[in-house]
């Protein structure tokens, strides 16, 4: 790219094109992002138009500009003057999007937490197979945390007593946490 760069600025060069995958790897060195987009800067300081499309490689990078993440080179196009990106994708802009234009799982996804949110989950995860636990796994884990707080050496049938439980599941739920949270058993050593 600096090859480039310079070859565009030393002849008087106006539109450098790039076609697809500005990047070579899916996950490029942080050296090489901050190179290359230290050529895009010199060149739009150049009033060099820089025009891209976008490759696969091109669609998930970090920014070494402002450290955020960006999909389709949107930094570039909204940061650095006389750049265009070519996207097929991201022709259409997410505002442009309705609840009619998911499938399948997703419909359901925006009716039950609303379109905004359905899209940054398709933004962040999309293409990306996620399991959602169910929500007494999350509450049940909450539970035995509280429960390891409030253990004390004897208060078992207490504790059984209290959260619904049989003795053997809060001696279970204890050992767990024990050896979840190894530092934690300080707690106990305190209560002697």
């Amino acid at each position: 790219e600096d090859e480039i760069t310079e070859y565009a600025l030393n002849h008087n060069i106006q539109t450098v094109f790039f076609h697809g995958d500005w990047y070579r790897a899916t996950n490029p060195k942080r050296q090489v992002i901050a190179a290359a987009e230290g050529a895009w800067v010199r060149r739009s300081q150049a009033g060099v138009t820089t025009a891209v499309a976008l490759g696969n490689h091109d669609r998930w990078t970090k920014s070494a500009i402002s450290g955020h993440a960006f999909v389709s080179a949107g930094i570039f196009k909204t940061d650095l003057e006389n750049v265009i990106v070519y996207d097929t994708v991201c022709l259409v802009q997410w505002d442009d999007i309705d609840i009619n234009d998911l499938e399948g799982d997703m419909v359901d996804v925006a009716e039950n937490i609303g379109l905004s949110a359905a899209k940054k989950l398709l933004t962040v995860f999309g293409g990306e197979a996620i399991y959602f636990h169910k929500p007494e796994s999350v509450i049940r884990a909450a539970r035995d945390r509280k429960i390891y707080k409030e253990f004390k050496i004897d208060n078992y049938r207490q504790l059984a007593i209290r959260y619904k439980l049989t003795t053997r599941q809060i001696r279970v739920i204890i050992q767990e946490q024990r050896r979840q949270n190894p530092k934690s058993i300080f707690h106990e050593k305190d209560l002697f």
